[in-house]
C-alpha cells in the first residue's frame, strides 16, 4: 500500500489529500514548513490551538489552582470541559481558547495592577 498526497480543485479551493491506492481521504489541516514541504499538523497541535488547560492557566497568569477554582465559583471565568480523574485526583479543566482568551487577557491585566499596588 503506497500513500502518497494529491491536490484537487474543489470548488473555489484547492484541497489536499491523503491518497492510498485510489481512494482519497481529507489530509486535514496543513502547516508550511519550509519552500520543498508540507507538514500535517498533529492531532496534539490541533488540540493546543483549540483549548487551553487550567495548567496553562495558571503558569500564564501565574496563579495557583485555588485561584481558578474561586474564580469559577463567583463566575470569572466559563463553564468548563471538567475531565475527571481516577482515584480522586485533582480534575482537569479546559476551555476554548478563543472563549476564554479576552478574559484571560483583561484577568493579566488586573492581577499585574493588584501585583503593582502591592510591590
Amino acid at each position: 500500500m503506497r500513500l502518497y498526497i494529491c491536490a484537487r480543485f474543489r470548488g473555489e479551493k484547492w484541497r489536499l489529500n491523503a491518497c492510498c491506492d485510489n481512494a482519497c481521504e481529507p489530509l486535514g489541516s496543513l502547516l508550511l514548513t519550509s519552500a520543498s514541504g508540507v507538514r500535517v499538523k498533529s492531532e496534539q497541535e490541533v488540540f493546543d490551538e483549540t483549548y487551553i488547560t487550567s495548567v496553562e492557566v495558571c503558569q500564564r497568569l501565574d496563579i495557583n489552582r485555588a485561584t481558578i477554582v474561586t474564580a469559577r465559583q463567583r463566575g470569572k471565568l466559563p463553564e468548563a470541559i471538567v475531565i475527571p480523574r481516577p482515584g480522586g485526583q485533582p480534575y482537569l479543566l479546559l476551555w476554548p481558547r478563543k472563549v476564554v482568551e479576552p478574559i484571560l487577557s483583561e484577568w493579566q491585566t488586573e492581577l499585574d495592577a493588584w501585583r503593582a499596588a502591592r510591590a
